[in-house]
């Protein structure tokens, strides 16, 4: 070994013995890095860490890869605001209004429309429940306006005459023999009943009647040819009168103001049933002489027409302009007469 290879070992050793000096200094100090300082000392029976960590990795867990949320943007989107505004402008006033009151719904805000519709709904779900009742009445009262001469003539009203009808229903069914015996004989003298021809079907099963009150054989077939014919007849009246009922409230269901010139409507078919000779008028006849005879009806209609004149009046004016009427800008201001005939001129171009 030459003297310069003994010099670069020294300076080496020297080197590294230094180096190994400061980091052995800097390792004492809290703020030496983890790697700088020195390890703990282990006891019998204990692993170096380091070594255990390095020979059994741990591998990394790995999550499994959530799906994206897409939204929904078809649920989530809400309806523009102009089908709104149209779903708004088709509600109408309730039937029950009148004409005036229903011109003024669209005057009304939105939330006053729900709270009238929601009234309405809780005053027909009320009459929905008491339907079966109302039905009763009705078909009660249509009997009792049938038989109400014979009411009447008993000195009786509807409701005391059928409580009579059922007590005497009772007594037929129930009472004795002697009961029921009085009230036939009771019915007998009232109303006059024959007790001959009672005693004839009680005892021969028919009535005797007078020879010569029956047909002869021969105007048989005459008689029930005619009694044939005019059950036809009245049949067909009923046919008709059902298909002619059904067309005119099909007719004012379809207009605007049918329920509300219902009786006018009526009023004027009386008047041509009166008068033979001016003919029968059609349903949208009546219904146009009606509307002129109510009132408040008529007064909604020239309100609507005169709106609609101004309203075509302010388009019309809108659109004319100099160069549409003619004027000459030209013209000198004091030229009077030949202004005023360019105005005539356009005012009869726009009539």
């Amino acid at each position: 070994m030459s003297e310069t290879q003994v010099a670069e070992t020294g300076d080496t050793s020297l080197r590294e013995d230094l180096a190994k000096q400061f980091d052995a200094e800097v390792a004492q100090t809290e703020d030496a890095p983890e790697e700088l300082k020195p390890a703990p000392e282990l006891t019998a029976g204990e692993e170096d860490p380091v070594v255990e960590s390095k020979e059994q990795p741990t591998e990394p867990e790995y999550e499994p890869a959530q799906e994206p949320v897409v939204e929904d943007k078809a649920v989530e989107q809400e309806p523009p605001e102009i089908e709104e505004a149209e779903a708004e402008g088709e509600e109408k006033a309730p039937a029950s209004w009148s004409p005036t009151e229903r011109e003024e719904w669209k005057e009304l805000t939105s939330k006053a429309k729900a709270a009238i519709k929601r009234r309405e709904k809780e005053h027909d779900s009320l009459l929905q429940e008491n339907a079966s009742s109302r039905q009763t009445y009705d078909a009660f009262n249509e009997i009792s306006n049938q038989y109400a001469s014979q009411i009447a003539a008993e000195g009786a009203t509807p409701l005391s005459a059928y409580k009579g009808f059922m007590e005497m229903a009772a007594t037929l069914q129930s009472s004795n023999q002697q009961a029921k015996a009085e009230l036939i004989t009771r019915f007998m003298k009232n109303y006059g009943v024959d007790v001959t021809m009672v005693d004839d079907l009680l005892v021969k099963g028919q009535i005797q009647t007078p020879e010569g009150s029956q047909a002869p054989e021969w105007a048989k077939p005459i008689i029930q040819d005619f009694s044939t014919r005019q059950q036809q007849q009245y049949e067909d009246r009923t046919q008709a009168n059902k298909s002619l009922v059904s067309e005119t409230e099909a007719f004012i269901a379809s207009k605007e103001f049918g329920k509300d010139v219902r009786a006018q409507m009526s009023a004027v078919f009386t008047m041509a049933s009166n008068n033979p000779g001016a003919g029968t008028p059609t349903l949208e006849e009546a219904y146009t002489e009606a509307c002129q005879m109510n009132p408040e009806v008529r007064n909604i209609i020239v309100g609507r027409e005169n709106a609609k004149k101004i309203e075509e009046a302010k388009k019309a004016s809108s659109s004319v302009t100099d160069a549409s009427i003619g004027i000459n800008k030209n013209s000198v201001p004091g030229d009077d007469l030949d202004l005023r005939a360019q105005l005539n001129k356009a005012w009869e171009q726009h009539l």
